[in-house]
């Protein structure tokens, strides 16, 4: 079919290849890659550049739905996927069935996680959204939540592979406080004998700007 516009995106993979290296090579060996493919990888076409990016060294591909999630798994069963959007309870069930990491921004789905790993023979991995300012999805900052996300790190039978949250980006100071609030809700877990695989707050731009807040993990776009 002929072009009806005269405009096009071209994708080129060896440039995203180049790209992925580069940036893994500036956080460094002890911080993990989660790279955001969310809205279509940004109309750059998820399906297509997601075995590239995670070939070239990232241990996540992060979209913001299941539904996206769905797409990249129809493309291969060895990567690993993270929804970082809210997903419905009447669909986790879904995401367990076909080895995909959610976010969790309430206790409730904590059990009904374990009962659905419990039918599948399978271990739920789970993230943990907090609130730290961004003010959009996650746990309340404050000491509730706290000892509301201590009662579902303490479920059996689901994996709390890590916790998170995202900048709201309105200032430098505001910046270091949210960073602050994350790593003490973290340290305050771990009193209580409990840890993450992975903590992270930086997006992409954060990453570039914050390199001393890149924590175990970071999620350029």
């Amino acid at each position: 079919m002929a072009l009806i516009r005269d405009t096009y995106l071209e994708v080129n993979l060896d440039n995203i290849a180049h790209n992925v290296r580069t940036l893994k090579a500036e956080i460094g060996e002890g911080v993990a890659l989660c790279a955001v493919l969310k809205a279509d990888a940004y109309s750059a076409g998820a399906a297509e550049v997601a075995q590239t990016i995670f070939e070239n060294g990232a241990y996540y591909l992060a979209v913001a739905t299941l539904t996206e999630a769905l797409e990249l798994r129809e493309r291969s069963e060895t990567f690993r996927i993270l929804v970082l959007g809210y997903t419905p309870d009447e669909y986790l069930h879904i995401a367990v069935q076909n080895n995909i990491a959610l976010t969790v921004v309430s206790f409730d789905q904590g059990p009904l996680l374990r009962d659905i790993g419990k039918i599948y023979h399978k271990t739920p991995v789970i993230h943990i959204k907090y609130n730290t300012g961004m003010n959009r999805l996650g746990f309340d900052y404050g000491e509730e939540s706290i000892k509301e996300i201590e009662d579902l790190c303490r479920i059996d039978g689901i994996f709390i592979e890590g916790v998170f949250s995202h900048f709201a980006m309105l200032s430098l100071d505001e910046d270091r406080n949210q960073f602050e609030r994350l790593c003490f809700l973290v340290s305050e877990l771990q009193k209580k004998g409990i840890s993450f695989k992975f903590t992270h707050i930086c997006d992409g731009i954060a990453t570039v700007l914050h390199p001393q807040y890149h924590l175990s993990m970071v999620r350029p776009g």
